[in-house]
Protein backbone atom coordinates (compact mmCIF):
# COMPACT_ATOMS: atom_id res chain seq x y z
CA UNK A 1 0.00 0.00 0.00
CA UNK A 2 2.83 2.56 0.92
CA UNK A 3 4.43 1.85 -2.65
CA UNK A 4 1.32 2.51 -3.94
CA UNK A 5 0.58 5.83 -2.86
CA UNK A 6 4.47 6.75 -3.24
CA UNK A 7 4.06 6.06 -6.62
CA UNK A 8 0.85 7.94 -7.00
CA UNK A 9 2.13 10.81 -5.50
CA UNK A 10 4.81 10.47 -7.59
CA UNK A 11 3.32 10.38 -10.50
CA UNK A 12 1.11 13.57 -9.58
CA UNK A 13 4.21 15.50 -8.75
CA UNK A 14 5.43 14.45 -12.30
CA UNK A 15 2.36 16.05 -13.81
CA UNK A 16 2.19 19.32 -11.55
CA UNK A 17 5.89 19.72 -13.23
CA UNK A 18 5.63 18.98 -16.61
CA UNK A 19 2.34 21.30 -16.26
CA UNK A 20 4.47 24.04 -14.29
CA UNK A 21 7.24 23.72 -16.93
CA UNK A 22 4.85 23.71 -20.17
CA UNK A 23 3.54 27.58 -18.92
CA UNK A 24 7.07 28.50 -18.28
CA UNK A 25 8.42 27.21 -21.78
CA UNK A 26 5.58 29.41 -23.18
CA UNK A 27 6.04 32.40 -21.43
CA UNK A 28 9.84 32.05 -22.14
CA UNK A 29 9.53 31.53 -25.52
CA UNK A 30 7.19 35.17 -25.65
CA UNK A 31 9.71 36.94 -23.31
CA UNK A 32 12.57 35.50 -25.48
CA UNK A 33 10.52 36.52 -28.86
CA UNK A 34 10.03 39.97 -27.95
CA UNK A 35 13.83 40.07 -26.68
CA UNK A 36 15.18 38.94 -30.09
CA UNK A 37 12.83 42.14 -31.73
CA UNK A 38 14.53 44.61 -29.32
CA UNK A 39 17.91 43.48 -30.39
CA UNK A 40 17.27 43.38 -34.11
CA UNK A 41 19.32 45.98 -35.83
CA UNK A 42 16.81 48.67 -37.87
CA UNK A 43 18.20 46.86 -42.05
CA UNK A 44 17.35 43.06 -39.69
CA UNK A 45 13.88 44.70 -38.84
CA UNK A 46 13.13 46.20 -42.35
CA UNK A 47 14.45 43.45 -43.94
CA UNK A 48 11.57 40.90 -41.51
CA UNK A 49 8.31 42.89 -42.53
CA UNK A 50 7.43 41.14 -45.56
CA UNK A 51 3.78 43.14 -46.41
CA UNK A 52 2.76 46.32 -47.61
CA UNK A 53 0.93 46.66 -44.51
CA UNK A 54 3.45 45.72 -41.66
CA UNK A 55 5.94 48.17 -42.96
CA UNK A 56 3.67 50.85 -43.30
CA UNK A 57 3.06 50.31 -39.71
CA UNK A 58 6.58 50.23 -39.03
CA UNK A 59 6.82 54.24 -41.07
CA UNK A 60 8.30 52.39 -43.69
CA UNK A 61 7.87 52.87 -47.65
CA UNK A 62 7.37 49.57 -49.32
CA UNK A 63 9.17 49.58 -52.42
CA UNK A 64 11.04 48.10 -55.25
CA UNK A 65 14.95 47.74 -54.94
CA UNK A 66 18.03 46.40 -56.66
CA UNK A 67 18.65 45.45 -60.21
CA UNK A 68 15.92 42.59 -58.99
CA UNK A 69 13.59 44.99 -58.50
CA UNK A 70 12.74 42.95 -55.58
CA UNK A 71 9.78 44.69 -53.00
CA UNK A 72 11.08 45.82 -49.61
CA UNK A 73 10.62 47.80 -46.78
CA UNK A 74 12.73 50.53 -46.47
CA UNK A 75 12.64 51.67 -42.65
CA UNK A 76 13.59 56.09 -41.83
CA UNK A 77 16.29 55.87 -39.74
CA UNK A 78 16.20 58.50 -36.39
CA UNK A 79 19.71 59.28 -37.10
CA UNK A 80 20.05 60.41 -40.67
CA UNK A 81 22.68 63.35 -41.16
CA UNK A 82 24.88 63.25 -37.88
CA UNK A 83 28.23 63.14 -37.79
CA UNK A 84 29.97 59.30 -37.45
CA UNK A 85 33.64 58.23 -37.97
CA UNK A 86 32.05 54.47 -37.94
CA UNK A 87 29.49 52.05 -38.92
CA UNK A 88 29.17 51.47 -35.00
CA UNK A 89 27.64 55.02 -34.25
CA UNK A 90 24.86 54.43 -36.69
CA UNK A 91 21.48 52.74 -36.93
CA UNK A 92 22.71 51.46 -40.43
CA UNK A 93 25.66 52.89 -41.89
CA UNK A 94 28.44 55.84 -41.72
CA UNK A 95 28.46 56.83 -45.27
CA UNK A 96 30.98 59.93 -47.10
CA UNK A 97 28.85 62.70 -48.69
CA UNK A 98 31.73 62.68 -51.35
CA UNK A 99 33.03 59.59 -53.35
CA UNK A 100 36.07 60.87 -54.36
CA UNK A 101 38.04 60.56 -51.07
CA UNK A 102 40.71 57.85 -51.30
CA UNK A 103 40.08 54.78 -49.46
CA UNK A 104 42.28 55.17 -46.18
CA UNK A 105 42.20 58.82 -45.33
CA UNK A 106 40.81 59.89 -42.12
CA UNK A 107 37.09 61.10 -42.76
CA UNK A 108 34.14 62.14 -41.08
CA UNK A 109 31.15 60.93 -42.53
CA UNK A 110 26.98 61.19 -41.69
CA UNK A 111 24.62 58.53 -40.94
CA UNK A 112 22.36 57.13 -43.51
CA UNK A 113 19.32 58.33 -43.82
CA UNK A 114 17.46 54.72 -44.27
CA UNK A 115 17.75 50.94 -44.65
CA UNK A 116 17.82 51.35 -48.31
CA UNK A 117 21.92 50.45 -49.04
CA UNK A 118 21.51 49.86 -53.13
CA UNK A 119 23.60 51.94 -55.33
CA UNK A 120 27.32 53.30 -55.14
CA UNK A 121 28.59 54.12 -51.75
CA UNK A 122 31.65 55.06 -49.86
CA UNK A 123 31.65 54.00 -46.59
CA UNK A 124 33.59 55.32 -43.33
CA UNK A 125 35.16 52.66 -41.09
CA UNK A 126 37.58 52.77 -38.16
CA UNK A 127 38.14 57.04 -39.00
CA UNK A 128 38.84 56.39 -42.51
CA UNK A 129 37.15 56.44 -46.43
CA UNK A 130 36.53 53.17 -47.39
CA UNK A 131 36.32 51.89 -51.23
CA UNK A 132 33.22 52.76 -52.54
CA UNK A 133 31.06 49.59 -52.90
CA UNK A 134 28.77 49.08 -55.23
CA UNK A 135 25.56 47.52 -54.32
CA UNK A 136 22.75 45.79 -56.28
Amino acid sequence: MMKQISLAGLLCLLTMTLTACAGTTKDSHNASSADTAAKMTLSERAYSLKTRESCEAEGGTWQRVGLARRLSCILPTTDAGKACTDGSQCQVACMLKERNIAPGTPATGQCHDSTQRFGCRAYVSDGKAGHVLCID
